[in-house]
């Protein structure tokens, strides 16, 4: 099972470039059956939580992507069967209480920052039969908010915030700063003598 996950962790250039860069759809070896699917992502999850600490700094950023990517299989295949995605991503990246050394910190933060970019990416925001999930998942972060680790409290109630969601709000303060430097950009006149 290993060897599927951390085969894009290569440090051989890929064979065809093209593909790499392009969106992927459900991998090859996602199992058809829903409740192996479950077992895939738990496999997932707990491979890629085990090898973080150990990451060494120049395959991070391969890391990052692949949860990224496979945030975003999660979320179609959640589409189709809510309940596959449900139960993992509570028992894993979004779990709040328990044993939360199970999941290494930056873990949790990195899918912090990307659930909404991959909601997007994915076409929930816009899809009204994805409604549900998008709530669910949106109930999983404000769950997070009380959680005991105060950097997983702050992303998830500012992730939770985002305006593309659709109880979002867009920060009104962000929008006084941005006008705020459109006043700025006058040029420097230098010394005054």
């Amino acid at each position: 099972m290993e060897r599927p996950l951390l085969r894009p962790l290569d440090d051989r250039p890929p064979r065809a470039p093209a593909a790499t860069r392009r969106r992927p759809g459900p991998p090859r070896i996602l199992p058809p059956r829903e409740e192996a699917k479950t077992a895939w992502f738990v496999g997932f999850w707990q491979v890629l939580s085990e090898r973080w600490p150990h990451t060494e700094a120049l395959r991070m950023d391969k890391f990052l992507l692949l949860v990224r990517r496979a945030f975003a299989v999660m979320l179609e295949c959640a589409q189709k069967s809510p309940a596959v995605v449900d139960d993992v991503l509570r028992e894993w990246p979004f779990e709040g209480t328990g044993d939360l050394r199970k999941v290494p910190l930056g873990l949790r933060l990195h899918v912090l920052d990307l659930w909404v970019d991959e909601l997007e990416s994915t076409k929930c925001l816009e899809n009204d039969e994805a409604k549900d999930l998008v709530k669910k998942i949106g109930d999983l972060v404000l769950e997070l908010q009380t959680c005991p680790v105060k950097a997983v409290r702050e992303r998830a109630k500012e992730s939770y915030q985002d305006g593309r969601l659709p109880w979002g709000t867009k920060d009104e303060d962000m929008s006084d700063a941005e006008e705020a430097d459109d006043d700025d950009d006058d040029e420097w006149g230098g010394i005054e003598e």
